[in-house]
């Protein structure tokens, strides 16, 4: 989440899209490498 005020004009319109989208979420964060971006390497 920590981009998207580059998204939205507002701060305030930043923090009102996120608490919409994240009110009845469960949040997984997961680090490592991109799997898809090791496939498309790949190709």
């Amino acid at each position: 989440f920590s981009q998207w005020d580059q998204i939205f004009p507002d701060t305030m319109m930043t923090v009102a899209a996120i608490d919409r989208i994240i009110h009845h979420a469960t949040i997984i964060e997961i680090e490592g490498e991109s799997y898809r971006k090791k496939q498309r390497v790949k190709k």
